[in-house]
């Protein structure tokens, strides 16, 4: 079993860390190294666009940028720029004092509380990483990403080029 697996199963790992590691178990559910975010579905799935990708993708991008609250939306979004040195050009200033990223977004079946970033990106994460994925599982390196939330960022006019002005 691969070494991430193990990690996931062992309880151990974020998907800062390794990643989004998703495998189907034997008996069919899909399981995640990222809390379930309830908002369209009763549980995670992965190779089809559906209510079960959406909650993957949700519950994938809440982990790596979570809530106003929980005080590390703007530690994530620094990290965003600094960690996603991988050629990103986040200006951790200029998107960090973004307060449309910082907000959050309160969710119908369990009251659940979400980052407007997390919201807003979830379905487009769907599409990129999670429909194209196999049924049976698959891993998402965190670099990959970063990198692509940062580009998504910049399409929407939220982020500036390294060196700009902030």
């Amino acid at each position: 079993m691969d070494e991430r697996i193990s990690k996931l199963f062992e309880g151990a790992g974020s998907i800062r860390e390794l990643g989004l590691i998703v495998e189907r178990r034997c008996d069919g559910e899909v399981v995640a190294n990222v809390e379930h975010v309830r908002a369209h579905s009763k549980s995670l799935e992965c190779g089809y666009a559906g209510s079960g990708p959406a909650d993957l993708a949700l519950s994938a991008l809440n982990a790596l940028f979570p809530r106003q609250g929980s005080g590390s939306v703007d530690g994530a979004l620094a990290a965003l720029a600094g960690e996603a040195g991988h050629g990103s050009g986040m200006n951790a200033a200029a998107v960090g004092g973004r307060d449309s990223l910082r907000a959050t977004v309160r969710l119908g079946w369990e009251g659940l509380e979400v980052s407007e970033l997390a919201w807003q990106l979830h379905h487009d994460f769907e599409a990129a990483f999670l429909v194209p994925m196999d049924e049976a599982g698959g891993w998402v390196e965190t670099g990959l990403m970063l990198t692509w939330v940062s580009e998504r960022l910049k399409e929407r006019g939220l982020s500036e080029p390294q060196g700009g002005t902030a």
